[in-house]
């Protein structure tokens, strides 16, 4: 028995010098030991409010929005005291990381300084998850993650006795890591834990296009979409994906937007290149379904079909510069940093479409898309496919395609104002060159000419041509139309955005053209157009 006794001591204090052998990882926050600069964050503005204390939450990182992100928290400290915040976050650093290619990282001896003191780890939750195998200790991710440090200074303020647990994500982490750690989580959890996906929204491109984004984004998150999420513009689909998995199996699944911002809203100057941010809590209950489905649209294209991005609904981000002649090329000044201006809709209308109809669903609604080209025989048929579609469906979206050049006349109007009357809720034309003023018609939208945004005969036999056009992003709902404008030119044959000023001032101008018979509310600065249905 003494023999046994001595053991047990010997294997204890052995555990204890292996734990000394290891150094704690200090990470430090932002304004590291100006209390000045906290106190005044902390000070500042109303909180937001709560009704009941929710599980999960999204919040951004990125700096500019302290002062939003505190009245966040303030509201939150009054309905909730977690023990334990989890954090997941995108591993913004993975590919300058010489260790630690693992997918799921977390930190084991990571110390968060805070000038109100330090905010350490749950070592036993983090030692259980390592254990399961649901992440990977890699403390030389940590210290340069500002995914979790953002958050360290609050978390020390209004939960001063939590602990917090830290997990970063890669960009490409496999579904069935991302369930193995909502699993775990679930599993191991106490009933008073906070979980916060830590992502930031849109990036790089106008704040037109970030508003437009962050409408599939909002709607994706509100119904619970898994599949969806992937292709949202945000920075960390997995941290969103691993939130609602966890929310879902605790029944935490009625989600409000509680706050929606941008970099445009924090500083004076116009920037080209926007982040944005959404405020979303997880409350106990059931999804409450949201309506609502976002359109990319462009102008006219090569008669030839051949350009990879028109095959698919899909937006494919392969992007191969040394290629000769490609697509992805030919839209090298549009895409934008990272690709990030051609992602985040719920549906893309380049020319995949057959001169017929097709249903699609998404966020609960039906939409019949059709694309029709322009042929006086073919009329009658047209109007009849209108007829006959089911009367449930939400939306009617026609894509017209004129043939013959010429302009959008009377007699062009009249047969696009019949359809309109027959059931098309939105018509789209282009195949001509002159953008032509949009129209609400008897509860429709009529687009009657979109202009250029790729044209062949211009890219082949004349590459100093210069043309414009109109993309348009559209978000419909059962209650309003809003629509996304972006002045595209055609230089040397790439499409390219306008730059603000130009923006602004083809706006106006296409906005004081139209002919609106509705209630509508503009935002000349951020492109869009708010129609009440």
């Amino acid at each position: 028995m003494k023999k046994l006794f001595l053991l047990l001591i010997l294997l204890v204090f052995s555990g204890v010098l292996a734990g000394c052998g290891k150094e704690s990882v200090r990470v430090e926050s932002l304004y590291p030991g100006d209390g000045t600069m906290w106190e005044h964050i902390f000070d500042k503005g109303e909180p937001l409010e709560f009704e009941s204390a929710p599980m999960g939450i999204v919040l951004p990182h990125h700096s500019i929005t302290q002062f939003t992100a505190n009245r966040f928290y303030e509201g939150l400290a009054e309905v909730k005291n977690p023990s334990v915040v989890v954090i997941l976050g995108p591993n913004h650093f993975e590919s300058s990381l010489e260790e630690g290619n693992d997918n799921v990282q977390t930190c084991e001896m990571c110390v968060y300084s805070t000038t109100e003191g330090d905010l350490e780890l749950d070592d036993d939750l983090i030692d259980d998850m390592v254990d399961e195998g649901a992440a990977v200790y890699n403390d030389a991710a940590f210290p340069q993650e500002h995914a979790i440090f953002a958050h360290s200074p609050y978390i020390k303020h209004y939960f001063p006795e939590a602990k917090i647990v830290p997990v970063l994500f890669k960009w490409d982490t496999p579904i069935s890591e991302l369930k193995k750690m909502s699993t775990f989580l679930d599993e191991n959890l106490p009933p008073d834990a906070l979980v916060l996906a830590s992502v930031d929204f849109s990036h790089y491109v106008i704040d037109g296009a970030a508003l437009f984004h962050d409408e599939a984004s909002n709607a994706t998150i509100t119904n619970f979409d898994y599949p969806n999420i992937f292709d949202l513009e945000l920075d960390s689909p997995s941290s969103i994906y691993t939130l609602l998995s966890l929310m879902e199996a605790r029944g935490y699944m009625e989600a409000e937007l509680k706050k929606h911002t941008n970099l445009t809203d924090f500083i004076e100057e116009h920037e080209d290149e926007t982040t944005s941010h959404l405020y979303f809590s997880f409350s106990k209950g059931k999804v409450d379904p949201y309506q609502g489905v976002s359109i990319f649209a462009v102008g006219s294209l090569p008669d030839d079909n051949t350009l990879e991005f028109m095959t698919s609904w899909e937006w494919d981000q392969d992007y191969d510069e040394s290629a000769d002649y490609t697509t992805n090329k030919l839209l090298r000044d549009i895409r934008g940093t990272e690709d990030r201006f051609l992602v985040g809709a719920d549906f893309y209308l380049f020319d995949h479409l057959d001169n017929a109809c097709t249903l699609e669903e998404q966020n609960n609604m039906k939409i019949v898309f059709c694309k029709f080209i322009e042929d006086e025989d073919a009329e009658k048929e047209y109007l009849d496919m209108i007829k006959e579609i089911d009367e449930n469906v939400d939306e009617v979206v026609v894509l017209f395609e004129y043939k013959g050049g010429g302009e959008v006349d009377e007699d062009r109007k009249h047969f696009t104002r019949a359809l309109a009357k027959q059931g098309v809720d939105i018509f789209i034309g282009r195949g001509l060159e002159d953008v032509v003023p949009f129209e609400t018609y008897k509860g429709s939208l009529l687009f009657h000419n979109l202009g250029d945004f790729i044209v062949d005969n211009k890219l082949i036999t004349d590459l100093n041509a210069l043309s414009s056009g109109m993309a348009l992003g559209l978000h419909i709902t059962p209650y309003n139309y809003i629509i996304y404008t972006f002045p595209v030119t055609i230089l040397n044959g790439y499409p390219t955005l306008e730059d603000y000023s130009k923006r602004t001032t083809l706006f106006n101008i296409y906005k004081d053209d139209a002919i609106l018979d509705r209630h509508d509310d503009t935002n000349q600065d951020k492109g869009y157009i708010n129609i009440e249905r």
